[in-house]
């Protein structure tokens, strides 16, 4: 018998990309799976091309309409809260909208919890989408110099010599199954950091919970890596995002003579390096993002976005 899983797939304003991927989901071997899909305030066209797709297959698939952009951490929380609530699930699947799934990945995924009631997280290999035998994950880790997740392999052709689950210190979220003893144990992603490096601290967290993160190269998705920001906001919110969380993850995760190695690293590396090549761009907005990220990691400040700090969901 499969596990009792709930799969969160959010949508923000791009419900051909989101429809595809639940495609895909639908072809799955798995018999004891439901998806919970996350409009995350997207305008109303956009929700009803995903509310007419779900009405057709409600048993399989579950709208949850969020009247506002609540970011990756937020849209997720609210799916895996309401998942829990309806669906009761042994294990949640975080996966992006701009990804396709090979039919046998979850079982793949999912094995490994039988063998140790220690892992937390199981990931598995992920391949670029247009360049299919490239890889964009293949396990990884947390740089310790620069607080990124770094993946193993980027952008390489896959060896194809390793087949064997092997432990990481880092899963992305582009796609990860998260056990419920995890989720029971230190609670869903921090919605401070509402996009960008949430995957690097919840991986953190669950390391430091004595959890292990497993990654299983039998388990393929392929991603369309870049779409949903490329098409919303662009790159400068991305890099206003990653300052700013970057700096956040430090104050609150790192260990105190950790910061000796990140604050020169971030300020050179980083703002130094990223503004001047900005300013040689002449791309002033990303200069503007970087100073702001670095002033709101501080002040813990969020801004571009408007939101409640109460999930307020759609009418019907």
């Amino acid at each position: 018998m499969d596990q009792r899983t709930a799969i969160i797939i959010l949508n923000w304003n791009s419900s051909e990309m989101t429809i595809a991927c639940l495609d895909s989901l639908a072809q799955i071997h798995h018999d004891n799976f439901k998806v919970f899909v996350v409009d995350n305030g997207s305008i109303e066209k956009e929700w009803k091309l995903i509310d007419d797709y779900i009405s057709t297959n409600n048993q399989l698939f579950t709208l949850i309409s969020l009247q506002y952009n609540y970011g990756f951490t937020g849209g997720n929380n609210a799916g895996i809260i309401e998942a829990q609530k309806e669906y009761q699930p042994k294990n949640v699947l975080l996966l992006n909208n701009d990804t396709v799934v090979d039919p046998f990945f979850l079982k793949e995924m999912e094995v490994e919890f039988l063998k140790n009631e220690r892992i937390g997280i199981v990931v598995p290999k992920i391949y670029f989408y247009d360049e299919p035998t490239k890889l964009y994950y293949a396990g990884g880790y947390i740089n310790k110099l620069s607080g990124m997740g770094e993946h193993n392999l980027w952008k390489q052709e896959d060896p194809k010599d390793n087949f064997k689950p092997q432990s990481e210190q880092f899963a992305n979220g582009c796609c990860m199954l998260i056990s419920s003893k995890l989720l029971d144990k230190i609670g869903y992603l921090n919605d401070h950091f509402f996009a960008n490096i949430e995957d690097v601290e919840y991986s953190y967290r669950a390391l430091k919970a004595d959890f292990g993160i497993i990654y299983v190269p039998r388990a393929i998705v392929w991603h369309k890596e870049g779409f949903a920001s490329k098409k919303n906001k662009g790159q400068w919110f991305r890099i206003y995002l990653c300052t700013r969380n970057l700096i956040l993850f430090f104050r609150e995760r790192a260990r105190w003579y950790s910061l000796f190695l990140f604050v020169p690293y971030f300020f050179i590396r980083w703002v130094a390096y990223m503004s001047l090549k900005s300013i040689l761009s002449k791309d002033f907005k990303s200069v503007r993002s970087i100073f702001l990220g670095c002033l709101d990691g501080i002040t813990k400040k969020l801004r571009y976005v408007q939101r409640p700090d109460t999930f307020i969901f759609r009418p019907r």
